[in-house]
């Protein structure tokens, strides 16, 4: 692929324009996305007109544009995430039927220090939630992230400190997470909402490597403590167990937690 004077492939041009949308965000014009991307408008222009040609991107009558159904069609065909989903979705059906809180599915992300939710069941109540499907946040500030952040490498571990704690508050990481292997589930009150309280356990294949964690969120004020934990522990071991014997997605940067040390 040629690249622009910036160094940008075609490829990752195209990326960024993707990018520009989500759930806020569903129909954008060329202008908006010129704006969005930084990108010229005459660049944007002629990288959305062959986005659209070869389907990635649809156009509405209004001149809107917005991901097609095909690109849809294409990701969720072939994306191995699919594969949990479908996995995971009765163990957190019976889960969302037996308690009455928020629930999600989440995969983590090492290269980039993230956490990916593939999947959420809404509370029966009114609930302030950060999180969105298909949306990303911080291994280092939920629950869910911190449930798989136990059980990542060192190095992982250290990033976060260095890049999403800019080297502040070690100590303080290291024995939340040695609590959370210890105690099997990361527990968070307060947090991004004040009024929240949060549990998440992970899921980890025979050789110690997190595949992915559920997460329940719940109003503190509302929520049985012993009782969410029963039922997520046990969604957790359930998850865990049909996830054995099958080929599983490959996530990013996974290992065994080696002993780990404060620098």
């Amino acid at each position: 692929m040629a690249n622009s004077r910036s160094g940008e492939s075609v490829l990752q041009r195209a990326m960024r324009i993707l990018d520009c949308f989500d759930a806020d965000r569903p129909r954008l014009t060329a202008a908006q996305i010129a704006a969005a991307t930084g990108l010229s408008r005459s660049t944007t222009h002629r990288l959305v007109t062959e986005m659209t040609a070869v389907g990635m991107l649809h156009r509405h009558e209004d001149h809107t544009l917005s991901v097609s159904i095909r690109s849809w069609e294409t990701s969720v065909r072939c994306n191995p995430v699919e594969e949990l989903r479908e996995i995971a979705r009765p163990v957190l059906e019976d889960l969302h039927a037996r308690i009455d809180h928020h629930i999600c599915l989440t995969v983590p992300d090492f290269d980039t220090l993230s956490v990916l939710y593939l999947e959420r069941y809404d509370a029966r109540y009114p609930l302030r939630i950060i999180s969105r499907h298909a949306s990303r946040l911080p291994l280092h500030d939920n629950s869910t992230g911190l449930a798989m952040l136990a059980h990542a490498d060192e190095a992982t571990v250290h990033r976060v400190v260095d890049e999403q704690l800019a080297g502040r508050g070690t100590g303080t990481l290291l024995a939340h997470l040695g609590d959370i292997r210890r105690r099997g589930y990361g527990h968070i009150v307060g947090g991004m909402v004040a009024e929240n309280t949060s549990f998440a356990v992970p899921c980890l294949d025979r050789t110690g490597s997190v595949l992915c964690s559920v997460g329940v969120v719940a109003r503190t004020e509302r929520c049985d403590h012993h009782r969410v934990l029963g039922a997520l522990t046990g969604a957790g071991r359930e998850l865990a167990a049909a996830l054995d014997g099958r080929r599983p997605p490959r996530l990013p940067g996974t290992s065994p937690w080696p002993p780990l040390v404060s620098r």
